[in-house]
C-alpha cells in the first residue's frame, strides 16, 4: 500500500523540489516585497517569484492559478518595456508550470521546449538546469520503467548546468529526485549512491531542510526490509520537519511513510496514529485526493488490527465530509473500489463487495497502467475471488499478478503472492501445493532477513577487528614498559656506583625516572580505560542483539502458530458435529498461545506477559468466536500481575478450557448467564477463579466426562506448573486454580475490574 501514497505525494512535491520551492511562510514575504517595490527590474523578479508560488502550491484552486495568471500578465506588461531578456526567460518557465500543474500539458511543454533552445547556449545555466528539470516533469504520467528511465534521462542534462552555474543546492536536489525514481523502479544500489551524492551536496552548503533527504534514506532502507533502520530516518526526518516547522505536504508524507514502518513492525496503533495525523494535514491543504490516498491506509489498518467495522465506518465518513475529486489523476476511484472490497472480503460480505470487484477489474484492464497501483488491484481481486470460490478466476489473477512482481523485481511482493497462493490452495484442498508455496513465501522473506542480518553480522566483525587492533597496542605498550622499568633500574644501579662523586646528578635522574613511571601508569590507566568503555558498548550491542533474536524468535513462533490455525481454519470447512468441534477446540488453544508469543512480540519485556492485557484481549476473541456477547456477561478482575511465558501458557489453555466448557454446556437452550474470571494475590499464594452461574456439573469423580469439560488437559497443566485445581458446584461450576506466589511476579495487589 505504501507505493500508492508515496506516487501521489511524489507528483505533487517533485515538480517543486529544486530551488523555486516555497514554503508558505516564504511565499508571504515575497507578497510583503513586492508590494514595497519600487525599481521595474525588482518589480518584474517578483512578481514572476509569487505567481510561481501561486502555480506550484496550488493544486485543484482555481482562484490561486487565477492570481497566478493576472502577477505574469503584470509582469510581461512592465518587461514590453524594460526589455529584461532573463526576466522573459523567466516568464517561460512560470508559463511552463502553470499549463502543466492546471492540466494543459501539451501547451506547457511546447514553452518549456523554447525556453531551452534559448538557454541551451548560455550563459544563464541557473535557468537552463531549471529549464531541463521542469521539462522532466512532464515525464510523470505513469511509473513504467521507460517513463522513469526517460525521466531521470532529462534530470541528468540539468546537472552540467548547474554544476557550471556553481548551484550545489540544485545539483543536491537533482541527485535527490533521481533517488527517488531510481527507488521506485527497485533500484536501490543506485537509489543509495546518488542519495549520498546529494548529502554532500546538502553539507556543503549546510542547507538545513534535510528532511526530504531523511525520508528518502528511511523509504530505501523499508524497501529492503530494514524496519529498524527505517523507522529511524523516518523519525529523524520528523524530527527535522519540526524544527524547520514544515506543516506541509512534505510533513503529510514522513508521517506517511512512519505509519507505513510501524505498520511493518506491527505496532497497528502507532500506525494508525501517525496515519491520521497526515490525514490532518492533507485536510489543511485541501488535498482531497492525498486525503483519499491516505483514508486507503486507515482502513487497511483498521483491518490488521481486527476491527474491519471500525474501518468500514470510518471511510463512509470521509466520504460524508469531504468531496470526492474531480479528477483522477491518481486513480483515488481505484483506491476507494480497493478500499472497500478489502473490507467487505474480510467482513465476508460478499455480495455488497461484488460491485468493487467488478470495478476493480476493469480499472486492471486500462492501459498505461502505473504498475504498482495494478499489484495492489490485482491482490485484492485474488483475495476476493478466492473467497467466493471462483477459483480458475483467482488462478488467473495470482499468475497474471506474479508475472508482473517478477517483472518489477518485487520480492516482497511475490512473497505476498505465495501466501495468496497457499489460501487459494488451501480452500480447494490441496494441501500439498499449499504448503509448497508457503514455503515459497517464507524462503523470500527469510533471505531478505539474511541479507539485513549478514550486514549486522559485518558491523559486528568490524567491531572484532577494532578490538584485535586495541589488544596489539596494549601488548606493544605492556613491552615497552617492561623496557623503561629494566632501564630505570640499571640507572639506579649507576647512580648508586657513582653517588660519592655526583649526588646531585643521581637525584635529578630519580626525579625523571619517579616522573615517567607516574606518567606511563596514567598512560595505561587511560587505555585501559578506553578499552573497558569499548567492551561495555560491544556487551550492551550484544545484548541488544540477543534481545532482537529472542523478539523474532517470538515473532517465527508466532507466524507458524497463525499458519496452523489458519490451516485448522481452512480444514473447518470441511467438518461437521464433532470432528468441526474438535478443530475449533484445537484453533482455540492454538490463538491462546499465539496471542502470548504476540505480546512478547509487541513489547520491550521478551520474558513476561502482562495479565491485564492478555486475559481480555483473550476473552474477547473466545466471545467473538462463539458470538455470545448478548447471552454472556464476563465478569473480569485481574490483579496487576505479570507471567513468564512457561506459566502464561498453561494458564492460557486452563483459562480456555474451562470458558469454553462454560460457554459450551452451563446455559442450554440460550440461557443467559455470567462467567466470572478473578485472579488475584492472598498472601503467599495467587489464586486463579473461573466460575459461572449456569446449571453446574456433577463432581462425582465416576460420573464427570473429562473429555466434555477437559479436566484431564486442565490438570495435567496444573501439575507442569505445581498448582492445585478444585472443581466445585457452588451455584454453577466453579474452578480454583492456585499457586505459590514465588512463580509470579506481582506488580500490586490492586485488581483491574473491566466490564
Amino acid at each position: 500500500m505504501n507505493r500508492m501514497i508515496l506516487i501521489i505525494l511524489l507528483q505533487v512535491v517533485s515538480g517543486s523540489l529544486y530551488s523555486q520551492y516555497f514554503t508558505r511562510q516564504q511565499g508571504n514575504d515575497l507578497i510583503a516585497k513586492l508590494k514595497s517595490a519600487k525599481s521595474d527590474s525588482m518589480r518584474i523578479e517578483l512578481l514572476l517569484k509569487v505567481a510561481e508560488y501561486h502555480v506550484l502550491s496550488s493544486y485543484d484552486h482555481p482562484a490561486n492559478y487565477d492570481t497566478a495568471t493576472l502577477l505574469i500578465n503584470q509582469a510581461e506588461s512592465l518587461n514590453s518595456k524594460a526589455k529584461i531578456k532573463s526576466a522573459d526567460l523567466h516568464g517561460l518557465l512560470v508559463k511552463s508550470y502553470f499549463f502543466r500543474t492546471s492540466g494543459k500539458r501539451d501547451q506547457g511543454k511546447s514553452i518549456i521546449l523554447t525556453a531551452i533552445n534559448l538557454l541551451k547556449d548560455g550563459p544563464a545555466y541557473t535557468l537552463l538546469g531549471q529549464a531541463y528539470y521542469e521539462l522532466s516533469n512532464y515525464y510523470d504520467y505513469d511509473f513504467k520503467y521507460s517513463t522513469i528511465k526517460q525521466r531521470v534521462e532529462t534530470i541528468e542534462m540539468a546537472i552540467p548546468a548547474f554544476e557550471k552555474a556553481g548551484d550545489l543546492n540544485d545539483l543536491g536536489n537533482c541527485y535527490k529526485v533521481m533517488a527517488d525514481l531510481h527507488h521506485l523502479c527497485n533500484e536501490y544500489p543506485r537509489a543509495f549512491s546518488e542519495l549520498e551524492t546529494a548529502l554532500q551536496y546538502y553539507k556543503t552548503t549546510h542547507y538545513k531542510r534535510m528532511e526530504g533527504v531523511y525520508d528518502l534514506f528511511g523509504q530505501l532502507y523499508y524497501a529492503r526490509g530494514d524496519y529498524k533502520q527505517a523507522l529511524a530516518y523516518e523519525l529523524l526526518a520528523l524530527k527535522t520537519a519540526d524544527s524547520n516547522n514544515d506543516a506541509g505536504l512534505q510533513l503529510c508524507e514522513i508521517e506517511n511513510n512512519v505509519g507505513l514502518t510501524f505498520y511493518k513492525l506491527n505496532d497497528g496503533e502507532a500506525a494508525l496514529k501517525h496515519f491520521k495525523v497526515a490525514l490532518e494535514i492533507a485536510e489543511k491543504e485541501r488535498d482531497n485526493e492525498t486525503v483519499y490516498g491516505l483514508t486507503s491506509h486507515v482502513v487497511e489498518t483498521y483491518i490488521n488490527l481486527n476491527r474491519p467495522e471500525d474501518g468500514l465506518n470510518f471511510l463512509k465518513s470521509v466520504e460524508a465530509k469531504y468531496k470526492f475529486p474531480g479528477t483522477d489523476r491518481y486513480e483515488t476511484a481505484g483506491y476507494m473500489y480497493k478500499a472497500y472490497l478489502n473490507l467487505y472480503t474480510t467482513l465476508k460480505q460478499y455480495d455488497a463487495g461484488r460491485y468493487y470487484c467488478n470495478q476493480i477489474i476493469n480499472k486492471a484492464k486500462a492501459p498505461g497502467l502505473d504498475v504498482f497501483k495494478l499489484n495492489g488491484y490485482y491482490e485484492e481481486i485474488i483475495k476476493y475471488l478466492t473467497g467466493t470460490k471462483e477459483y480458475p478466476a483467482a488462478l488467473k489473477y495470482l499468475n497474471k499478478n506474479k508475472e508482473l512482481l517478477e517483472g518489477m523485481n518485487d520480492n516482497l511482493g511475490l512473497a505476498r503472492n505465495y501466501t495468496l497462493w497457499f489460501s487459494l490452495d488451501t480452500a480447494q484442498r490441496d494441501f500439498r501445493a499449499a504448503v509448497e508455496n508457503l514455503l515459497k513465501a517464507n524462503l523470500i522473506n527469510d533471505t531478505i532477513l539474511n541479507e539485513t542480518k549478514a550486514k549486522e553480522m559485518k558491523q559486528l566483525e568490524v567491531l572484532y577487528e577494532s578490538e584485535k587492533k586495541e589488544n596489539n597496542i596494549r601488548l606493544k605498550d605492556e613491552k615497552i614498559k617492561v623496557l623503561v622499568q629494566t632501564d630505570l633500574a640499571h640507572q639506579a644501579n649507576l647512580s648508586q656506583a657513582r653517588v660519592t662523586r655526583n649526588a646531585t646528578l643521581i637525584a635529578v635522574l630519580f626525579l625523571l625516572a619517579l616522573g615517567s613511571i607516574l606518567f606511563n601508569q596514567y598512560k595505561q590507566k587511560r587505555k585501559s580505560n578506553i578499552i573497558i568503555t569499548q567492551r561495555n558498548e560491544q556487551l550492551s550491542h550484544l545484548l541488544n542483539e540477543k534481545e532482537w533474536l529472542l523478539k523474532e524468535v517470538n515473532h517465527r513462533v508466532r507466524n507458524n502458530l497463525h499458519t496452523i490455525f489458519c490451516l485448522l481454519e481452512s480444514q473447518a470447512t470441511f467438518l461437521k458435529d464433532d470432528a468441526l468441534n474438535a478443530i475449533k477446540n484445537s484453533q482455540h488453544r492454538v490463538y491462546a498461545m499465539s496471542l502470548i508469543h504476540q505480546k512478547l512480540y509487541q513489547t520491550g519485556n521478551l520474558k513476561i506477559v502482562e495479565m491485564t492485557k492478555y486475559l481480555p484481549e483473550f476473552i474477547e476473541y473466545l466471545t467473538d468466536s462463539f458470538g455470545t456477547s448478548d447471552q454472556i456477561h464476563f465478569d473480569l478482575q485481574i490483579a496487576e500481575l505479570k507471567l513468564d511465558m512457561s506459566r502464561a501458557i498453561p494458564i492460557a489453555l486452563i483459562l480456555n478450557e474451562a470458558v469454553t466448557n462454560s460457554i459450551k454446556y452451563a446455559f442450554p437452550k440460550g440461557q443467559k448467564g455470567v462467567i466470572s474470571i478473578h485472579l488475584r494475590v492472598t498472601g503467599e499464594q495467587v489464586l486463579l477463579i473461573i466460575a459461572d452461574n449456569g446449571i453446574g456439573i456433577n463432581t462425582d469423580p465416576d460420573n464427570v466426562h473429562e473429555g466434555s469439560l477437559g479436566l484431564g488437559l486442565m490438570r495435567g497443566l496444573s501439575q507442569d506448573i505445581k498448582a492445585k485445581i478444585a472443581v466445585e458446584n457452588d451455584g454453577g461450576t466453579k474452578i480454583s486454580v492456585r499457586f505459590k506466589s514465588d512463580v509470579l511476579v506481582a506488580e500490586a495487589a490492586d485488581l483491574t475490574v473491566y466490564a
